[in-house]
């Protein structure tokens, strides 16, 4: 498969940003401690603070984790706030207003501030990523905190191959992004793939534009007659039977353990990446907004 994505500049960006930062991936991730164990919790999040923690919800279930947008209480659960800029003025409404204690995980800022003021447990998010590529020490600092262990000894094996330095025949990540750029696609997800399914949706978009239409596979099941002739399908889930789709990713995560969907998310935002030079596109290395 002879691709610009092997031409020389693109196999030489290991170790540049954001390229290196998604490497780094098995490294970054994060392990917290909350105020006290065995709660359950109730994450309360927007942008891609939120779409990480969906992807962890996928996993587990409302059981052991709600995520919440709307910064609404629960009663019983450890609340948690995620903030990268820690300017989010509903994070910094909540934990002022909030008459129990809970976890602010962000970077600093007003946020950081008023929890210390509050006696909030504090986690600091690394300084210099923009929130998008903050999947690592989000889902790893709240997976711990759940007693999950999101790292395993082949995640680094998997980096590697996945890496601007790994030829296109080798390289799952490149040829992602070569299907999604030349064909038209959609997305099936199921109840445990709808944050994955989001996190693709976004990294997709953020980074080349490109607006790929995601639909859950119930839905799919009615209204699939009615998808574009030449339609290439990304399933996510493994018990559908099509004639036309992209299953790789599909079989990364089919066991359903937090490891594989970190990788998954690996994939996903590398793979974006890819895409977005071979539509000539400029990486974006600061976030459009602060969350």
């Amino acid at each position: 498969m002879s691709s610009i994505l092997d031409d020389e500049f693109v196999v030489q960006l290991d170790d540049s940003p954001p390229f290196s930062w998604i490497n780094q991936f098995p490294t970054r991730l994060m392990h917290c401690n909350a105020l006290s164990t065995g709660n359950k919790l109730s994450v309360h999040a927007s942008g891609n603070a939120l779409t990480s923690v969906l992807t962890l919800k996928d996993l587990v279930g409302e059981r052991d984790l709600i995520v919440d947008k709307k910064y609404m209480r629960y009663e019983g659960r450890e609340d948690i706030v995620i903030s990268n800029s820690g300017e989010n003025a509903r994070c910094i409404d909540f934990v002022r207003k909030s008459e129990s204690l809970g976890t602010a995980i962000t970077s600093g800022g007003t946020l950081k501030h008023i929890a210390n003021e509050k006696g909030w447990n504090v986690i600091s998010l690394p300084k210099g990523f923009p929130s998008r590529y903050l999947f690592p020490e989000i889902v790893g600092c709240v997976s711990s905190i759940l007693g999950l262990e999101p790292y395993s000894p082949d995640m680094v094996a998997f980096a590697e191959m996945l890496a601007p330095s790994t030829i296109t025949d080798e390289n799952i990540a490149k040829q992602l992004a070569i299907t999604v750029v030349n064909n038209r696609v959609l997305l099936i997800h199921d109840d445990n793939s709808g944050g994955i399914a989001r996190k693709f949706f976004e990294s997709f978009l953020q980074t080349t534009g490109i607006l790929i239409p995601i639909i859950d596979k119930e839905q799919y099941k009615f209204f699939g007659e009615n998808t574009p002739s030449g339609t290439l399908i990304i399933p996510l889930t493994n018990d559908l039977s099509l004639e036309t789709q992209w299953s790789k990713l599909a079989e990364l995560i089919k066991e359903k353990s937090i490891q594989n969907y970190v990788k998954a998310a690996m994939l996903i935002d590398l793979s974006s990446l890819y895409a977005s030079i071979l539509l000539n596109k400029e990486f974006q290395l600061v976030d459009y907004t602060m969350e």
